[in-house]
């Protein structure tokens, strides 16, 4: 069958796919399927690569405040974290222990791992180059909560008095 070149059904066949095997640009179906794949290939990778800072800013290790003023008991504090620092005896037969651990994040932990989530799809993958860097800082800049606690005598597990102090040192918490 002849077609004439300036025929309405000339054109639709050379550039609108009408037998299944040419486009506009004369790639095949095979090659736009090759690059089609390789394209989705890359970006799974690139997804599935990165993440560091979104669990770092997700997690949320450490102790809290809140966390250790319910204590009532020794093993109450060992359970969440606290270190024994220091221990020693009074004169007048009172146990003294004074308890640190590392302080957790405060502020919105989810929502800054979802923003770097965001981040991450946005740039393919190309914010981790940033956000790890940002959240390892914030990680490492946490400090201590500290907790001096005294017992009736050494051994016992109920205690009777203490005291908690926050990152920079001030007195948060205090009973007995």
């Amino acid at each position: 069958m002849n077609i004439d070149k300036n025929s309405w059904l000339y054109y639709k066949k050379k550039y609108c796919n009408i037998d299944g095997l040419r486009y506009h640009s004369g790639w095949s179906k095979m090659g736009m399927l090759v690059k089609m794949n390789r394209t989705l290939f890359s970006i799974c990778i690139g997804l599935l690569l990165s993440g560091c800072s979104v669990y770092k800013a997700a997690s949320n290790e450490g102790v809290s405040v809140s966390d250790v003023s319910k204590c009532k008991t020794r093993t109450c504090l060992l359970s969440h974290g606290m270190e024994v620092i220091d221990r020693h005896e009074e004169k007048n037969g009172k146990y003294l222990e004074t308890y640190r651990a590392v302080a957790r994040k405060s502020g919105a932990t989810y929502a800054r791992a979802v923003g770097h989530g965001a981040l991450d799809l946005m740039t393919l993958g190309l914010w981790e180059a940033v956000g790890t860097p940002v959240e390892g800082a914030m990680s490492n800049n946490r400090g201590y909560i500290t907790l001096k606690t005294a017992y009736q005598r050494k051994g016992a597990e109920k205690i009777e008095k203490f005291e908690i102090y926050d990152v920079d040192g001030n007195k948060v918490s205090s009973i007995g």
